[in-house]
């Protein structure tokens, strides 16, 4: 019987090996930042404000994991998910101007600008979206069992432990 199990726990290692990293979650972020010209009176002042959504993708790397299978319940120790890309939805990205009255022209950005801004929002996201993480958990619980079901339909749970 010790046989089967090793047997079938090296089936599952595979098969998790061979999907790499599996997504198992997205979140989207909102975030605002303020462009200004700092000018002392409100007549003078230009501000822009960009409103970001931004996308960002947990994924769970499965090709260093490790399972133990023990009366049906598949047990997956696994490092934490990370979020390998975090996308700007410029298309839900929203931006407003607010100049006073002897402000002509808009601010502008210079392409080096816009990308540091978007470069800084991106990273700072990956750092809020952390917190996230733990409730990743039930979605990597989902997208495991519809690999491991296609294998052994004999598992009835899974348990994923972070390392």
């Amino acid at each position: 019987d010790r046989n089967n199990a090793i047997i079938e726990e090296s089936a599952i290692i595979e098969e998790l090996n061979k999907v790499g990293r599996l997504e198992v979650m997205q979140c989207q972020i909102g975030k605002k930042i303020t462009i200004s010209n700092n000018a002392k009176l409100e007549w003078f002042k230009k501000e822009t404000v960009i409103d970001y959504k931004v996308m960002a993708h947990y994924y769970l790397d499965l090709t260093k994991c490790s399972i133990s299978v023990n009366n049906n319940v598949l047990t997956i120790y696994v490092n934490k998910p990370i979020i390998i890309e975090t996308n700007i939805l410029y298309d839900l990205t929203k931006v407003s101007t607010n100049n006073g009255c002897l402000a002509f022209e808009e601010l502008k950005l210079t392409p080096e600008e816009q990308l540091q801004i978007e470069d800084s929002l991106c990273s700072s996201i990956t750092k809020e979206c952390e917190e996230e993480i733990d409730s990743s958990k039930d979605y990597a619980v989902r997208g495991i069992d519809g690999l491991v079901s296609k294998i052994n339909s004999d598992i009835i749970k899974i348990n994923i432990v972070y390392k």
